[in-house]
This record gives C-alpha cells, structure tokens and sequence, in this order.
C-alpha cells in the first residue's frame, strides 16, 4: 500500500498532486530570500556633525554591495517569472519534479549568504565565483526540470502547450544560465568586482528571443 511519503519520494500518489502547495511554497522562499538581500546592505555609523560628507563617501566606498543587491533581486525576479511560467503549463507535480524544485529552491535560499560574501569580498575571486556559480546551478536545475517535464508533454503539460511553446520556454531557459556564465568568465578572466555586468546580457538575449 502506498503511503504520502511513498508519493513525495516519487510514488504512485505524486502523480496526481496539485502544483498549487507546490507554486505557494516557492512563492513563499522566494519573497524571504528577496527580502533578506537587503539585510545585507548596512546603515553607516556616524556622528551626525560629519555625516554630510561620511554618508555618501560611505554610499560610494560600499557600491558592490549595492550592485550585488540589484544584481541579485532582478535575477531572482527573473528565476522566479521563470517558474510562474512553467508552472503555468505543468498539470500536476509527480516526485521526481517535486524533488528537483525542492533543489532548487536549496540553491535559491542561499542567494541572500552568496550574495553578502560576494559584495563584502568583491576583489577576492572566490567569493564572485560562488555567487555566480550559484545563479548557475538554479538556471541549471529549471531547465532540466523543463526538459523533464517536456520530455513528456502528454503527462505533465496542459493541452493548449504546443511544440512551438516548449522549444521558446528552453531557449528562453538558457538566457540565465547564459549570463551567469558569461559573470563567472568576466570574474575569472577580467576582475572579480566587475562580474555584475555579466548578467546585463539578460534583457538583451530576451529581446532577441522574442524576435
């Protein structure tokens, strides 16, 4: 006899589970890591007589927590669109997919950590090659999670999703993955402070995409 826990690690009972608990749970850890990026940004100490001249040279002396935080939220609105719109077209959850958004969602919590070690450590190459390889892995796991879903569109995927919709959703899947690659290459081949301008290759793929 199957049980629920038999379900959720890829049993019988999966097949028929709702994305609803699913989409709130990630809608959930999403907002909490969003929130928490700005945690990450610090109110200067000062005295008041100084601050017209402490606070912005404390604003200009701090800019790479301020770009890793915008970096950070945008990206992740991004991943996030990205699994409302997958979700959109996916029937019903079965383990396999409910384990590897669970997985996701382990790399999507850590974002705020990865994120403050990034903008704290900017000019130290591992901590911008951490950041990014984090985006990487997330970008990694919703396209295998796509390809998963895909691979059997008859199972998984509402009737209205045509062919032509699910070749656009993996190319569209690729852009992430894309910029978080080309940020770990501009880490690695130019300077760890400036991998933020990997990512401004996001609105240009898409662009290109919706031509």
């Amino acid at each position: 006899m199957s049980t629920p826990v038999d379900g959720a690690l890829g049993g019988t009972d999966a097949e028929g589970m709702s994305t609803h608990r699913l989409e709130a749970l990630t809608d959930g850890i999403f907002a909490i890591a969003m929130t928490l990026l700005v945690l990450n940004l610090d109110v200067p100490d000062v005295p008041l007589e100084t601050a017209a001249s402490a606070v912005p040279a404390f604003l200009l002396s701090n800019w790479p927590q301020f770009t890793n935080y915008a970096v950070a939220f945008f990206v992740l609105a991004g991943f996030w669109t990205v699994h409302h719109k997958q979700f959109h077209s996916i029937r019903h959850v079965t383990g396999p997919l409910l384990w590897l958004n669970i997985l996701a969602l382990l790399f999507v919590a850590l974002v705020p950590f990865t994120t403050s070690l990034s903008g704290d450590y900017h000019p130290i190459l591992l901590s911008a090659v951490i950041f990014d390889v984090n985006f990487l892995i997330i970008g990694i796991i919703y396209l295998v999670q796509w390809l998963y879903v895909s691979g059997n569109p008859e199972r998984f995927l509402h009737a209205s999703v045509d062919g032509h919709r699910i070749v656009q959703a993996k190319r569209r899947l690729l852009v992430l993955p894309l910029a978080a690659t080309a940020a770990l290459a501009i880490s690695v081949i130019i300077a760890p402070g400036l991998n933020g301008f990997g990512y401004l290759i996001i609105p240009i793929l898409l662009a290109a995409l919706r031509r």
